[in-house]
């Protein structure tokens, strides 16, 4: 999303998303975990990289990990709570507004969604 504009989400397989991943570029990261939540069927992984990208030091790379496990929790109705929820509630307390909706709102969505 640039300057409040809508920007769709292409899918992104697994070889790709870490060639983006690793480029660095909090524009193309964000993409690329937003692109893996939504498409990809491996949650786990998915999971695991939001993990690694839920301390970024840009905000924005960091809301959108946190984002991303609701996204995950919505769409395969599973994830691991018990590694999930500690880094959620964390968020919460983010000293960045767009952090802590974000979190909030992947806390909504885990409670509802995942079993």
């Amino acid at each position: 999303m640039e300057n409040g504009k809508y920007e769709e989400i292409q899918k992104y397989d697994k070889d790709f998303a870490i060639q983006e991943l690793k480029l660095g570029d909090d524009k193309r990261i964000i993409n690329a975990l937003l692109g893996l939540a939504l498409n990809e069927q491996d949650w786990m992984w998915v999971q695991d990289i939001c993990i690694q990208f839920s301390n970024h030091s840009n905000y924005n790379v960091r809301g959108i990990a946190i984002l991303c496990f609701g996204h995950l929790a919505r769409i395969h109705g599973q994830l691991e709570t018990e590694k999930v929820l500690p880094i959620v509630k964390k968020a919460l307390n983010d000293t960045n507004d767009f952090v802590r909706g974000q979190a909030n709102s992947a806390l909504d969505d885990i409670q509802f969604f995942s079993k």
